[in-house]
């Protein structure tokens, strides 16, 4: 499903087998993330309360289409064609969760939910009703969608980065259930658009601490795979550009003396360490608009320049 050769064309994604995806045991993650995220998704994140949750077991999701809201070509201006409908819900006596729409590259994505009061009794609390998330990759962020709001039903869009790397609990799958839901829908991170892999030479005469070793670059976000040197004398952890076709160049993100800068295309990113000797990391960053790889010359990686083609 992934493209190696920086061919940008769309995957076809086999419905039959993503709705047939079987379960398996969620791995035990070695440590956990930190994450930063500065979009306005990010407001409400640590306001969350306990009541949707993912969870480590339950059955594949069906293919629905009945009432399903089509928001997030909308909001990012992703193709519809893109876009995995999902449509699988699930209700206790008080409330309806719904997984509307899913986009990936199965590293980065946002997936739209909604959740429904039903109950007389749920829907006077309503105003003030909140939901947590458990794990989804690295890092995610939450907001609720204002303008789909009816009066007991609200949006929400999720942003998550790090789904893929090695150490995610995931299992490659998405969660999710709400408080008192025992049987959770679940949503397989089978890539939905083209996502390019490249690997990175080794520079050991860099003036950064982190030495990356694989690029995985979407319209939707890129990702990176490498090494924490833990070389105290660099200041600079690492620094991502982008170089445009028309010769534009934008700062991605970057870090130095810990203290993490975005630029205006990252609308969010996560950073995971393994922890181990030889230190795994993963810089996962979600785009703030959709970034048609034909219009990207070139990632910029610790001053190394890889050409995408």
């Amino acid at each position: 499903m992934t493209n190696t050769n920086g061919d940008a064309s769309i995957p076809k994604i086999n419905l039959s087998r993503v709705t047939n995806l079987t379960m398996r045991k969620i791995q035990q993650e070695k440590k956990r993330k930190t994450y930063k995220f500065n979009n306005k998704f990010a407001r409400i994140a640590c306001a969350i309360a306990a009541a949707c949750i993912l969870t480590t077991g339950g059955a594949a999701y069906a293919m629905k289409t009945d009432g399903i809201q089509v928001i997030i070509s909308k909001l990012s201006g992703i193709p519809q064609s893109y876009v995995l409908t999902v449509g699988e819900a699930i209700s206790n006596k008080d409330y309806k969760l719904t997984v509307h729409e899913l986009v990936t590259d199965s590293h980065v994505g946002y997936v739209v939910l909604s959740i429904e009061a039903l109950r007389e009794a749920s829907k006077e609390h309503f105003d003030s009703y909140r939901f947590a998330l458990d794990h989804i990759g690295s890092g995610f962020s939450v907001g609720e969608l204002d303008q789909y709001r009816e009066p007991y039903t609200r949006f929400y869009r999720i942003n998550f980065t790090g789904a893929s790397n090695p150490y995610s609990r995931n299992d490659g799958k998405l969660r999710f259930s709400t408080d008192g839901m025992k049987t959770p829908i679940e949503v397989p991170l089978s890539p939905t658009v083209s996502c390019i892999d490249k690997n990175i030479a080794e520079d050991r005469s860099s003036a950064y601490q982190y030495q990356f070793n694989k690029l995985h670059l979407s319209e939707i976000g890129l990702s990176l795979e490498g090494v924490d040197t833990r070389n105290a004398e660099h200041d600079d952890q690492y620094r991502i550009e982008l170089l445009f076709n028309d010769g534009t160049k934008a700062l991605l993100q970057k870090q130095s003396n810990d203290s993490v800068e975005h630029g205006e295309l990252s609308s969010g990113a996560s950073e995971y360490h393994s922890g181990d000797d030889g230190e795994y990391v993963n810089i996962s960053t979600a785009f703030s608009k959709a970034l048609p790889l034909n219009t990207i010359k070139q990632v910029i990686i610790n001053d190394i320049a890889l050409d995408i083609e």
